[in-house]
């Protein structure tokens, strides 16, 4: 009877019992909002401060900021010292090329670092500086990308100087919105 009792009290546990679903564990970002302000956040809560207008730098992946011997100071000049250098290459600009790649450029659905429409703007953007790489003669000059998680890789451009001194010039070529072609 005990038996019986204890069987029927089980089954009855084991039906009332419903197993949920794991839910697959959504992506955390990193992002800065300030230099003291770092946070894990959701792609939901990324879309949240856009939409508040919270400027934000997403660091996911990045090491930690570098130790304080490695970092330099930078000392830039107090005025231009390549005048000559300058007016030489304005003649060589063509309006007409540069709003060609610009239309270009602004004709993709959008540049979102992680849809189909960034990835290939990456790679449009890869084909060109290649063939102002090749058109320059540049022998030494190379360009490259760097594979993300995401979809849309970085490029990198290598244009050696004379000296062993190292500029950096750095570019933000994805868009903010995803869906609407206006910011895109």
């Amino acid at each position: 009877m005990r038996l019986a009792l204890a069987l029927t009290a089980l089954a009855a546990v084991s039906n009332a019992a419903v197993i949920q679903p794991r839910k697959a564990e959504e992506p955390k970002y990193k992002i800065q909002l300030s230099p003291t302000d770092i946070r894990t956040v959701t792609e939901d809560e990324k879309w949240a401060l856009r939409e508040k207008h919270v400027n934000f730098i997403d660091i996911t992946g990045l090491d930690e900021d570098p130790p304080k011997s490695l970092q330099m100071i930078a000392l830039f000049p107090g005025a231009v010292a390549q005048t000559t250098a300058i007016m030489a290459l304005l003649p060589k600009i063509s309006q007409t090329r540069l709003r060609s790649a610009l239309t270009t450029f602004s004709n993709f659905h959008n540049r979102y670092y992680t849809s189909t429409y960034g990835e290939q703007s990456a790679q449009w953007l890869l084909g060109l500086v290649q063939s102002v790489i090749s058109a320059s003669g540049a022998a030494n000059a190379s360009v490259k990308t760097f594979t993300h998680s995401w979809r849309q890789p970085s490029i990198i451009a290598t244009i050696p100087g004379k000296s062993a001194r190292t500029i950096v010039v750095g570019a933000h070529q994805d868009s903010v919105n995803l869906s609407n072609r206006v910011n895109g």
